[in-house]
Parts: C-alpha cells; structure tokens; sequence
C-alpha cells in the first residue's frame, strides 16, 4: 500500500537547483523508499495537511560524540588550549563504559531532535567504547576511533601498535561503517599514518582527519615534519589523501594544498560555527569551488556549539551569504546552496549520494516534517531564510523518518 505524505516540500538538485512543490505529496513504498515526490493542488489529501514543510533529513558529516557535554564550552580559547583544557578530560572520561553509554544515547536523540539522520562521527581511541557507540547507533552514519599514538596526554596516549591493531579489529569487524580516523597530524606518529591509511584501503574504508584549522596548529605541524611541504603534504605523503577521505575545517591551505586535495579526489567539511567559535578564521569558500573540490557542512560538535544543522546553515549564511548581510557576499553562496550542503552535498560526501540526501526515486525515505508556516507565493530561498534565522531549532523538527520508519 505504502503511504503519502502531504505538505509543502523542498527537494535539493544541486547548488542552485531545487524543486519546490507548494501543495505537495510525497509517496513512500512498503520498503521505505522513495516511490514519487510532486505537487497535487490544494485539494490534495494525504497524511500531513497544514502548516508544514518536507525537507530531506539533514546529514553532518564531521562531528564528535564524546565532545557533546562540552559543546560551547570555550573560555575565549583557541584550538590547541582548549583541546587541552576541554577536550582531553572529557574524552579520557570514555574509558568508562557506563559513561559513553549514557552519552551516546544523549547525542544520538539529540541528532534526532534537530533532524541529523545521517552523520560522519569522530569517537575516542578508546575500543570498546567505539563499539557502544556504533552499537547504539540509531540513525545512518560512519564512526572511528580515533588514532593519537603521539603528543597526547597520558591517559589518551596509546603505543603506535596497539593503535594499529585496534584500528584494523574494527575495520573487520564493522566494514566501511568504522572510519579509520587519524586524529589530526599532531596526535599521530608518521608510521601510524601511513599504516592507517594501508588498513583503510584494505578494508575499502573510509578515511576522516582534520588539516590546517588553525595558524598554531599549522606551526606545530611544521615542526614536527619539516620534511613536509606544508600540512595537507604530510597526509599526501602518508598515502591519507583519495576519494574516501574527508579533512575537517581546510581553513588556511594554499593554492599548492587545495591543488592537492583536489587531485586526490579528497573531499572537506566545513564547519563554519566551529571555526567562529575558535576563532580558526574563514575557509576559503569561493576558492574551494573554484578548485572543484567537494564539500559540506558539518556541526563539529563540541567546538560547534548545537547539533542543529540549521544553526550551521545560519552561520554559513551570515559568514559567506550573497544578499544576506554576508561578511564575505559570495556569488556561490544562497539560502538553497546551504540546504543542499546540508543534505544531499553531505550524503554525497559520506559516500551515501545514491541511498539519501533528497526524493529522487528509489532512495531510502529519510525526511523531516517541519512545523512551518509557507504562505503561498513564497519562493525556496526565502522559506529557507525564515528556517535558518527565524525559527525555534528545538522545536521546529515535528516528525523524522529513516527508511520511512518515524524516530521520533
């Protein structure tokens, strides 16, 4: 039988496509798959009827689930203060099984809350607990454990062996739903990076890091590879960087870097309420899509703040917006370009562009039902400008549907 879903809805193509259907229907099969999406009339009857909007559910694709206690929590610090004031404490507390079953449970119903179905997740280096959380997983997504075989506090530290091993125990055990996750070059030793990257491609797994965040940061790594050209090299070099690997943040790289990224195939997150929060600067926004290399948005809890994806496409609006009182007034930049990096750029990014990410028909049935109000004659980039900027995100997601089964 299947079932109609009834109410206005936003469907993202591309950049700066997207479908929009006034009074529309969206049709899901038994199997939770997307069977027809379009636009029936006013007289119209189905399932939703009202004040409500259809959107594709969101996807993060580089956020951190032992951060969420801490999210928003800086005291003016930057990047590597703050890891170590924040960061380390609160992910030294997952060696505690009964913690990270509590707090896994805590971020996965806030994703759910805030409408993120599909998530790219940073865990601890910790094994068992990687485990809890890709066990309690209830959403789609990719997680790693995370790789810090060197500059790392005590009780994170682990020998660049033991790493490895567990690394690989889990690429076995989970497949491409583990992500072998160097942390970022500080945490890891150069043979540990080149090994993770020779699981990866043994496990055809996907690969997550960050690069180039912030100028101490970039310093750090200078010293300690000075062989290396610059940072992204350094992954270069340790055969890191291709198609399945996504850097996070990619703030301060130059020409010769983003030349390598995108020859790579190497996708980015971007994660513009993070690098507001620490102050990492602005990513090059205009200069990645001129370089065609792919990317999306992201959450970056905990140094992101919220887990809404809203909050991030305000931020990215208000940092790069075209029209929108944008610091930088990009051409590329639109309320439609930041709902489509929010969703199908993102589930494209994770490797999951033919499963999720909008109504195209035969995909998974993933969406969420808003609660609304779009007065007739209004046009896509102003309803997105009004989600963004004007609603309540604790509120604003009444229903959300993975596989067309309601979460909520």
């Amino acid at each position: 039988m299947g079932k109609r879903y009834r109410g206005a809805i936003l469907n993202p193509i591309n950049r700066n496509d997207i479908e929009f259907f006034q009074s529309g229907f969206l049709d899901v099969d038994d199997n939770g798959r997307i069977e027809a999406v379009g636009d029936l009339g006013d007289a119209a009857e189905g399932d939703f009827e009202g004040n409500l909007l259809i959107i594709p559910a969101f996807v993060d694709i580089h956020t951190h689930l032992p951060q969420f206690d801490v999210r928003g929590t800086f005291s003016g610090n930057e990047l590597l203060p703050w890891l170590k004031d924040y960061i380390w404490p609160e992910e030294a507390k997952c060696a505690d099984l009964g913690h990270v079953k509590d707090i896994a449970e805590r971020f996965y119903r806030d994703l759910i809350k805030h409408g993120t179905l599909t998530a790219g997740i940073y865990g601890t280096i910790h094994e068992s607990a990687v485990c809890e959380m890709i066990d309690l997983m209830p959403i789609r997504g990719r997680l790693g454990k995370v790789i810090m075989d060197a500059n790392s506090p005590e009780n994170l530290s682990e020998t660049t062996e033991e790493s490895l091993e567990i690394t690989e125990r889990l690429c076995k055990k989970y497949g491409d739903k583990h992500v072998v996750t160097p942390r970022f070059a500080p945490s890891c030793s150069f043979e540990s990076m080149k090994k993770a990257a020779e699981i990866a491609h043994k496990y055809d797994c996907f690969i997550q890091t960050h690069l180039s965040e912030n100028k101490d940061e970039i310093a750090w790594v200078k010293e300690l590879f000075p062989d290396a050209k610059n940072y992204t090299d350094v992954y270069y070099k340790a055969g890191l960087l291709g198609p399945k690997t996504i850097v996070g943040h990619a703030v301060h790289c130059d020409d010769d870097e983003l030349e390598t990224l995108k020859k790579t195939g190497t996708k980015i997150a971007h994660c513009p309420t993070s690098n507001e929060a620490l102050k990492s600067g602005t990513m090059p926004l205009d200069k990645i899509i001129k370089f065609g290399i792919p990317f999306a948005l992201a959450t970056d809890v905990g140094a992101g703040p919220k887990t809404s994806m809203l909050d991030v496409m305000r931020c990215f609006l208000n940092v790069h917006g075209s029209g929108h009182n944008g610091l930088r007034n990009s051409p590329n930049v639109s309320p439609v370009s930041a709902l489509y990096y929010a969703t199908l750029a993102g589930a494209e990014v994770l490797g999951y562009g033919d499963e999720t990410g909008n109504f195209k028909k035969g995909k998974s049935a993933d969406f969420l039902v808003l609660d609304i109000k779009v007065v007739s004659g209004e046009k896509p980039d102003e309803i997105i400008r009004k989600l963004t900027h004007e609603s309540d995100y604790d509120s604003i997601v009444k229903e959300a549907y993975l596989g067309g089964r309601k979460l909520n």
